[in-house]
């Protein structure tokens, strides 16, 4: 079941935001106009590989939030997943990176631990990249 989602500087979303789902029951997402509701969902999108036609996004670089800095060039989604039985996680994260002098370029990392951390931030560029939990180091 999906247990979080982990947005760093995506879209509309300034920094490291999590969104934690504990509930075993339905989930709605509410919330006024501008709140980011959609950006949460073009989250998870961006994460899971789908297209950037569905996140209304011309190109990689529309992704990434810029507010406040000068060296955002790069956004993350993780999506953390966790068995219903509290055992064992992955985590799916997809990175945009968006060089303002270069082409921009997209990866997916996939890993798995046993406490089910949230994954890491932009920050980490080596593989396999820690937990923010337990700093295991297994990537697939």
């Amino acid at each position: 079941a999906l247990h979080a989602v982990v947005l760093d500087d995506f879209k509309s979303y300034s920094g490291r935001v999590v969104a934690e789902f504990n509930s075993r029951g339905i989930i709605a997402i509410v919330g006024p106009n501008g709140a980011g509701k959609s950006c949460l969902v073009e989250g998870i999108c961006f994460a899971l590989g789908l297209d950037l036609r569905s996140m209304r996004a011309q190109n990689l670089k529309a992704l990434v939030n810029r507010t406040g800095r000068d060296d955002g060039v790069a956004c993350a989604v993780s999506c953390v997943f966790r068995a219903r039985s509290g055992a064992g996680a992955l985590c799916v994260q997809r990175r945009a990176i968006a060089p303002a002098d270069g082409p921009a370029r997209s990866e997916f990392r996939v890993q798995g631990c046993s406490c089910g951390g949230l994954g890491p931030g932009v920050e980490h560029d080596q593989l396999p990249w820690p937990c923010d939990q337990c700093e295991v180091r297994v990537a697939r």
